[in-house]
């Protein structure tokens, strides 16, 4: 449809020739209807550019199909909007938000004759570019019941190969993923037009919910320690193609560790990671999070919800690839278990996306397994080892033993240990310290 491609050159043109700054500027001159398309992305590029190219999109269809009516029109922008190429955050436009927006570029052809100039583009058709042929679509896999995990595993190793693939050979697929040392792996597709990143090993059965909370605002990863909480993060910057930082926070924690400082006598800033990834883009890990210092958790909130901040007197604009995770054992409470928690402040705690991250003992489970395979003389002191973590974590629970923690942390540990030779006694003695600290815990908890 060449008024797709008059839209799409515009959103080129706009995209390359003015900065973010530039473009909310002309977003508020022109009195677009924005506040209900960001979706909680003020800073988005992209949605900029697609918002003030609109006009182009609008005239392009009118003279396309001979519109002159403006409800014809509205209605036609509305319906390329709505279901054929714009979508934020991989979801679909709604039919009333689109509506409005095309309303609004209808409106702005009309009564603004010289908005293409003064943005500085053309509302001259764009040349259609001769298509490249599609290579052959492979087969569609035949759909699988959601819970035949080895179906739906069949399905898709039959769209890459064929249906050579029999049912015998998907299972032994199945079992070498789970019990390998590779490990299953996770695709993540990221807006076109990014290329899928793979990312190898086992991950938590949460990790997917954490990548996409991150992109749509500040998440508040709480769980146990030992649950994985730092690597998850981390794996999501991986995952986004970002710069990973990370650093912790604590009682201690100052205002100029987290903001940077200026040099007396000389006036240079020394910038924080804070700073660096908030200007630069890229994932900040704020581990410990809620230990963290109320003075300083105020100073944070101007960070997390807005899209400029005071860097000790350096104003800077946020990037809009600025992700953040705190990750915390509690969501801002005091703890028996965790004694360095502290109350955190509501209005604090408000500008965060909750997640809860417990233990996921199906990646233990693989984890374990992976371990055990690197050397069958001690794959049975390595399952009777995570047995026996398993048998203390659960007691735990069932006393409510707050001195006590038998995480996969420790799991991991002992397997490790055990690999290099440390017998299993001193193995017990080492990593469950606190399980282990007295002769009456111990009976308490193992019976």
């Amino acid at each position: 449809m060449s008024a797709v491609n008059d839209f799409q050159s515009a959103v080129q043109k706009l995209d390359s020739r003015y900065n973010t700054k530039e473009l909310r500027s002309s977003v508020r001159a022109f009195h677009a209807p924005v506040d209900r398309t960001w979706l909680g992305q003020k800073s988005n590029k992209a949605s900029l550019t697609r918002i003030l190219a609109l006009p182009v999109l609008a005239k392009a269809l009118a003279e396309r199909w001979g519109l002159t009516a403006h409800d014809d029109i509205v209605n036609k922008v509305t319906e390329t909007l709505a279901y054929d190429f714009w979508e934020v955050n991989g979801e679909p436009l709604t039919t009333e938000v689109a509506s409005e927006l095309a309303d609004w570029a209808n409106r702005t052809v009309a009564n603004s004759p010289r908005y293409f100039d003064n943005l500085g583009i053309s509302s001259e058709p764009a040349p259609v570019p001769t298509p490249t042929p599609a290579p052959e679509p492979a087969p569609a896999p035949t759909p699988a019941p959601s819970g035949d995990a080895t179906a739906q595993l069949g399905a898709l190793i039959q769209q890459i190969a064929g249906s050579s693939v029999n049912e015998g050979r998907v299972r032994e697929i199945v079992r070498e993923a789970v019990e390998g040392l590779g490990g299953a792996g996770i695709t993540i597709q990221l807006p076109a037009p990014a290329d899928p990143i793979q990312l190898d090993g086992h991950h938590h059965a949460s990790f997917a919910d954490l990548l996409a909370l991150t992109n749509c605002g500040n998440v508040w990863l709480t769980g146990p320690a030992g649950s994985g909480k730092t690597t998850g993060a981390s794996n999501v910057a991986k995952a986004l193609g970002l710069p990973f930082y990370a650093m912790s926070v604590g009682p201690q924690t100052t205002k100029t560790d987290m903001f940077g400082y200026t040099v007396a006598g000389t006036g240079e800033y020394k910038p924080s990671l804070l700073f660096t990834a908030y200007t630069q883009g890229g994932v900040l890990l704020l581990d410990e999070a809620d230990t963290c210092h109320a003075g300083v958790a105020k100073q944070l909130k101007i960070v997390l919800g807005q899209d400029f901040a005071s860097f000790d007197g350096q104003m800077a604009e946020r990037h809009p690839d600025f992700r953040v995770i705190a990750c915390a054992n509690t969501v801002g409470q005091r703890s028996t278990a965790y004694v360095s928690a502290q109350v955190q402040d509501q209005a604090f705690l408000d500008e965060w996306l909750i997640l809860d991250w417990g233990y996921d003992e199906v990646l233990e489970d693989r984890l374990v397994k992976a371990y055990a395979a690197k050397d069958s003389t001690k794959e049975a002191d390595i399952l009777r080892w995570c047995d026996l973590v398993r048998k203390a974590r659960k007691r735990i629970a069932e006393t409510g033993e707050t001195k006590a923690l038998a995480s996969p942390r420790a799991t991991i540990k002992g397997c490790k240990l055990l690999l290099s030779g440390v017998s299993f006694d001193t193995v017990k003695r080492t990593c469950l310290t606190n399980v282990w600290g007295s002769l009456d815990l111990e009976r308490k908890l193992l019976g």
